[in-house]
C-alpha cells in the first residue's frame, strides 16, 4: 500500500462505518468550508475602492470619468454621481495626473481659458472670456473654505465713461452654499468680502453681497468698516479679554496644582483692558544759556544792511528840460554846493526763538486696568496657607494692591461627582473593551465548537444492534478491541490467577495484506490516543 492510501485508509475506513446523520454532516461541513473559500477567494480578487473626489458638479464629474475611460482605470460612482471611486492603491496617482490636466474644475472656468489662443476674437469676447475666468477663480478659491461646500460669483464690470462723475461702479455677488451643518463665522464673512474686494479692480467691500442658498443676506450681518464702536470691534476686544483671563487662570492653576496636588486648586480671573488708544504731545520751552540771550532767547538769525550815497556828476545840460536846455542857449544852473546830496542809511535784523523739546506718546490699546483673581483650595487650608498663598498668586500675576488689584483665597470641600465628560470616556472606553473582549471570546468559541464538531465527526463510535453493524465488520471491530486492549497492558486476568488463556485471534479469518493494514491503522489510532490523554 503506497503513501497515499496510507494515509486516506482510516478516512475511507470510518466513512465505510459511520452513519448516514455523520456523512450527512461531514457533506455540509465540507459544502460550507469550499463554498467559504469561494466567497474569501472572490473577496479577495476585488480591488479595495477609495474616494477619488467627492461633491463634484455635474460637468465635472462627467469629464473625470471620460479621463478615467481614457486610462483604462477601473471607477465606479457613489452618492448620486457626485462621488467617483477608484482602486485604493492608484487614489495618489491618478489625483496628481488629474490635477496636470486641470481636473476638477470645480464647476467653473478659470484661467485655463486662456492656455489655448483664439484668433480674431473681439475685445468684447475678450472681455468676457476674462470676466468668466476671474469670476471661475474666485469661486474655486473660496470653496477652499472648510464650511463652504460650493460658491458662485457673479463680477459686473461696466463699461467705461469719458467722465468720472458718470463712471457706474463696480459691484460684485457671492452665492455659497454650506456643507450640512455647517455655519459660516462672521470673520469667514468679512474674509471673503476682503478677498472678492481685493481681487477685482476698482470694488470696494461695501459694494460686495454674500448670501447663501437659504437666501439669508450673509454681508449684512457684519461690519465691515471695523471703526470705533463697530461690532466686529466690540467682539474682538471680548474675545481678547476672554482669550487673557483664561491664559492668566490656567498658569496660575497649573502652579498651584504642583505644590496643592492635581485637581487641588480652582482659579478664576477677571481681567479689565483698556482698549483706547491714547497719544500724547508734550512741549516743554526752555531757559536760554548765554546771559545776554535770557531776556531775548536764543539767537537764529542776525542781518545788517548798510547804505551809503554821496552827490554825484553834473551833466552837460540842466535846467527845465526843452528847447533852450537842449541847444545850450538857456543859461548854465548854478552848481550844487559840495556835499550837499550826501546819503547813509543802517537796517539791522535779528531774530531769536526759545528752545523747546517736544515729546510724543502712544499708549498701545489692551493695557490691564485691574485684575481680579479669585482661588479656592480643596480642604480647609490655615491662616498661613492662605496668606502664601495670597503673596504667592500676587507675584505670579503681577498684581498692584495699591491700584486696586484683588486676590482672595478660600478652602472648601470639592465635591467627588465624577465630571460627566470623564465619565462618558470611562463608559465609551468601557463599551470597547467589552466589544474587544466578546470578539475574542466568540472567535474562541466558535473554535472550540469546530473542534469538538470534528472530532465527534471523526471519532470511530462502535454500532450498537445487530442491525446497525454489518455481520462482516464484527470480526474486525472484535480483532480492534483486542489489540487496544494488548497495547495498553491492561488485560483482565483469568480467574484464579492464572494467565488469560489466549483468545482465537480474529485477525486469521483476514486476509495477510488486510492484517497489516488493519495493525497499522490500530497502531495510529493507539498512539493519538496516548497523546490526546496526555495532553
Amino acid at each position: 500500500m503506497g503513501a497515499f492510501g496510507r494515509i486516506f485508509a482510516p478516512i475511507t475506513q470510518w466513512w465505510r462505518q459511520a452513519s448516514a446523520p455523520q456523512r450527512a454532516a461531514v457533506g455540509l461541513f465540507l459544502v460550507l468550508s469550499v463554498a467559504l473559500l469561494i466567497g474569501v477567494g472572490v473577496l479577495a480578487s476585488r480591488p479595495s475602492y477609495a474616494v477619488l473626489y467627492s461633491n463634484l458638479q455635474t460637468e465635472d464629474a462627467g469629464e473625470i470619468v471620460a479621463a478615467l475611460k481614457d486610462l483604462k482605470v477601473p471607477y465606479r460612482l457613489a452618492h448620486g454621481g457626485s462621488a467617483v471611486e477608484v482602486p485604493k492603491e492608484q487614489v495618489h496617482e491618478l489625483r496628481l495626473q488629474l490635477a496636470g490636466d486641470g481636473l476638477p474644475h470645480g464647476g467653473s472656468v478659470g484661467f485655463e481659458i486662456f492656455d489655448k489662443s483664439q484668433m480674431g476674437l473681439s475685445e468684447f469676447t475678450e472681455k468676457l472670456n476674462y470676466q468668466r475666468a476671474l469670476q471661475g477663480e474666485l469661486a474655486r478659491t473660496i470653496a477652499e473654505l472648510e464650511p463652504v461646500e460650493y460658491a458662485r460669483v457673479h463680477v459686473v464690470l461696466p463699461q467705461d465713461r469719458l467722465y468720472t462723475s458718470e463712471q457706474q461702479p463696480v459691484t460684485t455677488s457671492v452665492v455659497l452654499s454650506l456643507r450640512s451643518g455647517a455655519q459660516v463665522s462672521s470673520q469667514q464673512i468679512r474674509s471673503i468680502v476682503h478677498l472678492v474686494s481685493s481681487s477685482v479692480e476698482g470694488l470696494k467691500p461695501e459694494n460686495v453681497t454674500v448670501v447663501d442658498t437659504a437666501g439669508q443676506l450673509l454681508s449684512s450681518q457684519v461690519d465691515l468698516a471695523g471703526g470705533p464702536g463697530s461690532p466686529m470691534l466690540a467682539a474682538s476686544q471680548l474675545t481678547l479679554q476672554r482669550e487673557f483671563e483664561a491664559e492668566m487662570a490656567r498658569g496660575l492653576e497649573s502652579m498651584l496644582e504642583e505644590v496643592l496636588g492635581q485637581g487641588s486648586a480652582v482659579v478664576r480671573v477677571s481681567a479689565k483692558l483698556n482698549f483706547d488708544q491714547q497719544e500724547t504731545e508734550e512741549e516743554t520751552f526752555e531757559p536760554a544759556a548765554g546771559p545776554e540771550e535770557a531776556s531775548h532767547g536764543v539767537l537764529t538769525e542776525h542781518e545788517e544792511v548798510q547804505e551809503t550815497y554821496s552827490g554825484g556828476k553834473p551833466s552837460a545840460a540842466s535846467g527845465i528840460p526843452g528847447i533852450a536846455s537842449n541847444t545850450g542857449s538857456a543859461p548854465a544852473a548854478p552848481r550844487p554846493a559840495a556835499g550837499a546830496d550826501t546819503y547813509q542809511r543802517t537796517e539791522t535784523k535779528t531774530a531769536y526763538r526759545v528752545s523747546r523739546r517736544i515729546n510724543r506718546t502712544t499708549v498701545q490699546p489692551g493695557q490691564v486696568e485691574r485684575m481680579s483673581v479669585a482661588v479656592f483650595v480643596d480642604g480647609e487650608p490655615t491662616a498661613d496657607q492662605i496668606e502664601q498663598i495670597q503673596k504667592t498668586v500676587t507675584v505670579a500675576a503681577g498684581l498692584d494692591l495699591s491700584q486696586g488689584d484683588q486676590v482672595v483665597v478660600q478652602g472648601a470641600k470639592f465635591s467627588a461627582a465624577p465630571n460627566p465628560d470623564a465619565k462618558e470616556a470611562r463608559q465609551a472606553a468601557t463599551r470597547r473593551t467589552l466589544i474587544t473582549v466578546g470578539k475574542d471570546v466568540g472567535a474562541v468559541l466558535l473554535l472550540v465548537i469546530f473542534l469538538v464538531f470534528a472530532r465527534s465527526a471523526f471519532k470511530m463510535k462502535p454500532a450498537s444492534g445487530p442491525e446497525a453493524a454489518p455481520a462482516e465488520a464484527l470480526p474486525q471491530a472484535r480483532a480492534v478491541a483486542a489489540y487496544s486492549a494488548a497495547a495498553a497492558g491492561d488485560a483482565p486476568a483469568a480467574p484464579g490467577g492464572a494467565a488469560p488463556a489466549p483468545a482465537s485471534s480474529p485477525l486469521a479469518e483476514l486476509s495477510q495484506a488486510e492484517s497489516e493494514g488493519l495493525a497499522r491503522s490500530i497502531r495510529a489510532w493507539v498512539n493519538e490516543s496516548k497523546v490526546e490523554a496526555e495532553s
